[in-house]
């Protein structure tokens, strides 16, 4: 018997699982409930301490300077490339149609850029403007005085685009299509109902 060890008592299915002798199912689910909440306290506590880090990609911390020199590259290539296309279908000279292309690709470049700039700092720009206003940003669409905040945006964007698609012709495609706006991750607060989250 001694070599063999203590016997250990024999265990029921639901000692198997975890449930202490003398257990309810209601002091399990009370019992298993306590330990989820810790653990996700625990969680919520890890994830704090993180939170402060303020722990970004290179890419998280350039992608401004990167959608705009991006959208510059675009725009150049684009105005370049239709300006070109544009002279030959007229039948202007090779040397004409390098000239043409290189003239229209600068400019398309630099509205293209300016564009996407705008765009970029229309954040601050509109933070700026609601304190020059004294005005609060929008935080729930039912508020008063959100939709002709939101009206209010959406022609400054439009006037934005319009101005500099008038006095840069051939930005709009590059600056639609420049693919490092969808791949690079970007911050952007979009308001909810009142009490949602």
């Amino acid at each position: 018997m001694h070599a063999s060890g203590a016997a250990a008592p024999r265990k029921t299915i639901w000692q198997k699982t975890g449930v202490a002798r003398g257990e309810s199912e209601l002091d399990v689910s009370h019992r298993v409930t306590r330990e989820q909440l810790a653990e996700v306290q625990s969680a919520i506590t890890i994830l704090e301490m993180n939170a402060g880090l303020g722990v970004r990609s290179f890419l998280e911390e350039n992608a401004k300077y990167i959608h705009v020199a991006s959208a510059a590259v675009f725009g150049f290539v684009y105005g370049a490339a239709r300006s070109y296309a544009r002279g030959w279908w007229q039948d202007v000279t090779p040397s004409v149609c390098r000239e043409l292309s290189m003239h229209v690709a600068r400019r398309s470049a630099v509205g293209a850029a300016l564009l996407v700039g705008f765009f970029e700092a229309a954040p601050y720009l509109k933070k700026e403007a609601l304190a020059f206003l004294g005005r609060q940003p929008v935080t729930d669409y039912h508020a008063d005085g959100a939709l002709e905040q939101l009206v209010g945006i959406d022609c400054a964007y439009l006037g934005a685009v319009a101005v500099l698609n008038f006095v840069f012709p051939y930005i709009l495609v590059p600056v639609a299509l420049n693919p490092t706006q969808l791949f690079i991750p970007f911050d952007i607060d979009i308001p909810t109902k009142a009490g949602a989250k």
